[in-house]
């Protein structure tokens, strides 16, 4: 059998032949020919390549996608006061943001919308590498609701932005 290797970015779709660090092309051609000819790849990569998020045009060489320690934080701890929470749209926004989830996001980060926040400290700095699980109950007094989660890391590290762009 032949390696299986993994290209990790982040953010929105972006164009493989853009990246200026990584000859993607020439990655895939290897690939391809090795497989076609049955002949064994003579490429060195680590089994994931994963894109920082802070710098351009930087990778990171990872032995594999997915951790074996796991770090559990309870929110429920946390989230006493949401045992109650009220958050109700109104149709013509609860239609909008159902049908365009980046113009909720937007309006999210905005402050236009409606939100609860908990705020966990953390026990030291994280590297995460793998799949993050939310375990959570709700209960709705109507049949439709949304539910927005996201991990966000607050502090004075610059993060690449959520669209691919052209650098001048």
């Amino acid at each position: 059998g032949h390696a299986k290797h993994a290209f990790l970015h982040r953010g929105a779709h972006i164009y493989m032949n853009s990246w200026q660090s990584i000859d993607f092309s020439e990655t895939i051609n290897a690939y391809f020919s090795a497989k076609l000819l049955d002949r064994d790849l003579n490429l060195n990569l680590p089994p994931v390549i994963l894109q920082e998020n802070s710098k351009d045009q930087v990778w990171s060489a990872v032995s594999k996608f997915g951790g074996d320690d796991q770090l559990k934080l309870p929110l429920g701890k946390t989230a006493v006061s949401f045992a109650q929470f009220d958050n109700h749209y109104d149709d013509e926004s609860f239609k909008k943001y159902s049908k365009d989830f980046n113009v909720f996001k937007k309006d999210l980060f905005e402050n236009k919308a409606n939100e609860a926040v908990i705020d966990l400290e953390l026990p030291s700095e994280l590297t995460i590498n793998g799949s993050i699980e939310l375990e959570i109950r709700l209960k709705l007094n109507d049949s439709k609701g949304l539910l927005s989660a996201q991990i966000l890391d607050f502090g004075p590290k610059k993060r690449l932005e959520d669209k691919a762009r052209v650098k001048d």
